[in-house]
C-alpha cells in the first residue's frame, strides 16, 4: 500500500512539473543539447585535423535563413572525404552560422573566428571558435 501512495505521488509529482515546464522549456533544452553536440563535434574535428595531418571541418546545410543540418569532412589529398554521418537539427531550435563552414588546420587552430548561436524559445546560446588556438567555448547569452 505505501508503495502504491509513493508512486502514485511521484507521478503526480512529474505531471506537475512537466506542465510547468512545458514545451518551451523542453525546446530550450533541446537548444542547449544541440549547442553541446555541435560544441564536441567541432573539438573532434580539431582533433582529428592534430592527429591526421589533414583539415576537417563542419559543413552547414542551411534552408530558410538557418542551418537545419551538419556534416564533418576531411580535406584529403585526393578531395574531401565524409568523416562523419550528417546530424540534423531539431526544429525547434534555430541555429545560425557565421559561415557554413567550420574548419581546423593540422595544428588545430580555427581558419576564422567562427560564431554559432542556437535559440529556443527563451533562452539562446553562442557557440565561439578562437582563430590561434582553435578553443571552442559556449556561453549563455
Amino acid at each position: 500500500m505505501e508503495l502504491l501512495a509513493v508512486v502514485t505521488l511521484m507521478g503526480i509529482l512529474g505531471a506537475v512539473a512537466m506542465f510547468r515546464i512545458g514545451t518551451a522549456g523542453l525546446g530550450d533544452f533541446g537548444a542547449q543539447g544541440i549547442g553541446r553536440r555541435i560544441a564536441l563535434d567541432m573539438k573532434l574535428a580539431r582533433r582529428a585535423s592534430i592527429s591526421t595531418g589533414d583539415n576537417h571541418y563542419l559543413s552547414f546545410t542551411e534552408s530558410g535563413g538557418k542551418a537545419v543540418s551538419y556534416r564533418m569532412y576531411r580535406r584529403a589529398s585526393g578531395g574531401d572525404e565524409t568523416a562523419d554521418a550528417v546530424r540534423d537539427i531539431p526544429d525547434e531550435v534555430t541555429v545560425t552560422v557565421s559561415t557554413t563552414t567550420v574548419e581546423f588546420d593540422f595544428e588545430g587552430q580555427a581558419l576564422a573566428a567562427y560564431q554559432i548561436t542556437l535559440a529556443g524559445p527563451n533562452r539562446t546560446w553562442q557557440l565561439n571558435a578562437v582563430p590561434i588556438t582553435g578553443t571552442v567555448t559556449m556561453a549563455e547569452q
